[in-house]
């Protein structure tokens, strides 16, 4: 019985669809952090705190922040938030990126409407998800 016991806890530990859960979870989670300093205009913060070496290298803090301030103010306050979409791959053809990529698709309400927001998440060195690109487009309602 000890031996099954102990058997049956190996393979539980073993299993790879807990560790995907978690880390699709981290993933969801640090885009809801990005999402809500956007909300909140803390960009600097982003950059400092949230931005991937990915990011980190094809840009300068400066750039980032003129973009986010010049596109983001065009929205207003926001008012809510939701996930209703995640996405999942280990390479970006585009940017030749390889490595843990999540995009997390937000369905957002701001001052002006409707807006999906979408963010790249990867996993960096050290095993955090940081913000790796951003889009928003303007929804249906």
């Amino acid at each position: 019985m000890r031996r099954c016991i102990t058997i049956l806890l190996a393979l539980l530990l073993l299993s790879p669809i807990p560790a995907m859960a978690n880390e699709q979870d981290d993933a969801i989670n640090a885009a809801r952090t990005i999402m809500r300093l956007f909300g909140e205009q803390r960009y600097r913060e982003v950059w400092d705190r949230h931005a991937s070496e990915f990011i980190r290298q094809r840009g300068t803090r400066d750039s980032f922040l003129a973009h986010l301030t010049m596109g983001r103010a065009q929205l207003g306050a926001v008012s809510g938030t939701r996930v209703i979409d995640v996405k999942f791959s280990s390479h970006d053809p585009s940017s030749g990126f390889k490595g843990r990529i999540y995009s997390v698709t937000f369905d957002s309400t701001y001052a002006v409407g409707q807006i999906y927001d979408q963010i790249v998440v990867v996993k960096d060195p050290d095993g955090r998800f940081r913000l790796s690109g951003f889009w928003a487009t303007p929804g249906s309602r």
